[in-house]
């Protein structure tokens, strides 16, 4: 049997290895969460037992402040009760600080003088928890049923003339209230964080712990049980290569000397046998000895000793950790790069902020469309490994100019450096994947890729908002640098060189494109389905989103979760979908339901102006998106491998992917224009109204035109 093909034993030590595998994950995801939980409800913990003295703390620096202010006229010999323009004045501290629900200043006996932030009669001195003595002398915190009350004494400090309060005397309370409400929703807004990086923390764990089990563990077990299948069918010219101290690297040393022990062992065999026919003269003999030596040899295969092939497992899921790192560091800024443009405008002439703030994005996806033909090239001249290492160059130069950017003018010029290091290792990846690879394993291959890049857009936007909210936009793309750097060390440990590749990449000319655009099936699926998707993804998610959530009110760490929803509900039904187009082979039927869904979801957004209107049309979107997506790249695929249009399948693909592009860089000029003259609400409910459009259009070119009757006769 040839020991390359499957066999009863090769199938069950395969099915052991991946058994293996999964309980190992199983049981470290186990631990894992046991151990995440604990430390969340610890965290959690704490944070309610420090945020209300924290609250209190903030109330009494402000209390003072305001409290400073009123006692400076106090000392003008003006009676509390007469002062003038308060009730302005505490309103202008409201405004400027949210946190604070309502200031008043009662008398030494709790009686209401002055008042903002509440309604109703607040004349029952039992509405505020405490009444100072004339000996307080530092703010006291009460709890009431509705506030946190922090009572900041009021006190002449000038000399008085006689007859009145003397120097230090009590005069007044200001009191200064909390909500709990307010408390209550910031200690929501911690469990949020905490659980969003729980759940970042185990997508990241798992990426890593997949890499580690595969590549250590599973693969390793698997390629010494081919060998071991070699040597069983009589093969000694292969040895296994693992370069650790585990029990499995001791186990291929010990394995690898064997085999060449059996080597130097049949040429001794040879050598002897050559020393005993030169000694022999009956000829009989001698060819007694040729035959038993060629027998050995037709029934076993052996190599000259220390010449053994070396035989490496290669696998594309060596590529996964450094390319989700990478991602990750891009997508770090997802959720508030359109914000962080915004701080960096500066005004021109005849451009309106909405327009400006989309340029970044416009020119980051523009620079990427233009160095993916030259990537491509540059990955078999020098190899994916090192044009991964070289792609980091940029994007980390680029991430250290974000953060020290002064300006708009500076900030797009270091962006379009990152989009070349973008560009490089999106290329290098595809390229590296597709010679670990074959016909039999390619699409599961893609799906380390696209699982890679799925993962980190869900972990960027979270953490990143998380990050903007307590370090800020630029300390987050330092952090962003630092992990390109990582990813850059993971690639330079882990993979292995490759040589040139004398195969010539597929790329589209300009007269394969407008012959392609000429194919009907193909011009609706680029133009109706493949470009608006890309439109609505870079103009809606990535440019007005993050904008939108902003002006409801939302903080970065809750943008950046509403964000994540898209990458969690497209990550969850992508592999449903596409397994029922498959069974179902009626691509474009889940093409035209997934526009419909986008792009309805997106106009949706009418019927109420808040946030979880916002999070629906994204939900939508990636609910639309996961419909597209594969199914539509499976249409493309089947008009080149149909060979009607006589290009070949890769080029096909690469003509689409071209193509497609250009809706990633028109989405945020669209989007700004559409917000400048309709405001956020209708520009996303128009973005949705185009994607409805083109859908229908796609569907309407889904129907095929009757045949005339001569031409059916004909048939």
């Amino acid at each position: 049997m040839n020991p390359s093909t499957g066999s009863p034993n090769r199938q069950v030590s395969q099915q052991m290895a991946q058994g293996l595998r999964w309980r190992l994950m199983v049981l470290i995801i186990f631990l894992l969460l046991a151990a995440q939980a604990t430390l969340s409800i610890f965290a959690l913990r704490s944070f309610e037992q420090v945020l209300a003295p924290q609250v209190h703390k903030q109330a009494e620096i402000i209390g003072k402040t305001v409290a400073d202010q009123i006692e400076q006229a106090l000392d003008l010999q003006i009676p509390l009760d007469r002062l003038v323009g308060m009730a302005e004045f505490l309103e202008a501290i409201l405004l400027d600080n949210s946190d604070i629900d309502y200031l008043a200043v009662v008398n030494p006996d709790g009686q209401l003088i002055f008042q903002k932030g509440l309604d109703g009669d607040l004349t029952d001195n039992r509405f505020f928890a405490l009444k100072l003595d004339s000996g307080a002398a530092a703010p006291v915190l009460a709890t009431t049923e509705r506030h946190f009350d922090t009572g900041v004494p009021l006190r002449l400090n000038a000399t008085t003339p006689a007859g009145n309060d003397a120097p230090g005397a009590l005069v007044g309370v200001l009191h200064v209230g909390v909500a709990k409400t307010f408390v209550q929703s910031e200690l929501e807004e911690i469990l949020y964080d905490v659980l969003t990086v729980l759940l970042v923390s185990m997508l990241v764990t798992l990426e890593l712990l997949l890499l580690f089990v595969v590549v250590r563990i599973s693969m390793p077990i698997r390629h010494v049980t081919q060998v071991m299948q070699r040597v069983t069918a009589g093969d000694f010219t292969r040895r296994i290569t693992l370069r650790s101290n585990d029990e499995i690297g001791r186990f291929c040393r010990a394995f690898d000397q064997l085999v060449r022990r059996v080597n130097e062992q049949f040429y001794e065999l040879v050598q002897e046998a050559e020393e005993t026919k030169a000694g022999q003269i009956d000829r009989t003999i001698v060819q007694r000895i040729d035959n038993l030596v060629e027998k050995v040899r037709s029934k076993f295969q052996f190599s000259e000793p220390g010449l053994e092939r070396t035989e490496q497992s290669a696998s594309a899921l060596r590529v996964r950790a450094p390319l989700f790192l990478f991602m990750f560091s891009e997508e770090l800024s997802r959720s508030f790069l359109p914000l962080y443009v915004r701080e960096l405008y500066s005004p021109i002439d005849g451009i309106s902020v909405d327009l400006v703030v989309g340029l970044p994005i416009t020119l980051f996806m523009a620079v990427v469309a233009i160095m993916t033909p030259f990537a491509g090239v540059w990955a078999d001249r020098f190899g994916p490994k090192r044009l991964f290492l070289l792609g980091t160059i940029p994007a980390m130069i680029g991430y250290l100019g974000a953060c020290l950017a002064q300006g708009l003018t500076d900030f797009l010029v270091w962006r379009a450096l990152s989009a070349v290091g973008y560009g490089l290792i999106f290329i290098a990846a595809q390229s590296y994947i597709g010679r670990k690879t074959d016909n039999n394993n390619r699409a599961q291959g893609m799906g380390t890729f696209v699982g890679a890049v799925a993962a980190a857009g869900i972990c960027g936007p979270s953490i990143g908002g998380i990050l903007a909210d307590r370090v800020g936009y630029r300390a987050t793309f330092l952090i962003a640098m630092f992990l390109a750097i990582i990813a850059a060390f993971v690639v330079y440990s882990m993979l292995d060189e490759e040589k040139r590749n004398s195969d010539k990449p597929a790329r589209a000319s300009f007269n394969d494109v407008m012959a392609l655009l000429s194919d009907r099936t193909f011009f609706a699926t680029t133009v109706f389905a493949a470009i608006p998707t890309k439109l609505l993804l870079s103009g809606f998610l990535f440019y007005l989103a993050p904008l939108y959530l902003f002006e409801l009110g939302n903080s970065q760490s809750a943008i950046g979760r509403i964000m994540m929803v898209y990458g969690l509900v497209t990550i969850a039904l992508t592999p449903l979908i596409s397994r029922a187009a498959d069974f179902k082979g009626r691509y474009s039927l889940f093409v035209a339901l997934g526009g419909f869904v986008a792009g309805g979801g997106c106009l949706a957004i009418l019927t109420v102006e808040d946030s979880w209107t916002v999070l629906a049309a994204i939900a939508l979107m990636g609910f639309g998106h996961a419909a597209i997506m594969a199914p539509q790249l499976a249409a493309i695929q089947q008009i080149g491998a149909s060979g009607r249009t006589g290009i070949g399948q890769a080029t096909v693909v690469s003509a689409f992917r071209l193509l497609e592009r250009l809706g990633t860089i028109l989405g945020p000029v669209v989007a700004g224009i559409l917000v400048t003259s309709l405001g956020y609400q209708h520009a996303v409910a128009a973005m949705g109204g185009i994607v409805l459009i083109c859908a229908i259009l796609y569907s309407l070119s889904l129907i095929r035109p009757a045949q005339p009757y001569e031409r059916r006769l004909e048939a």
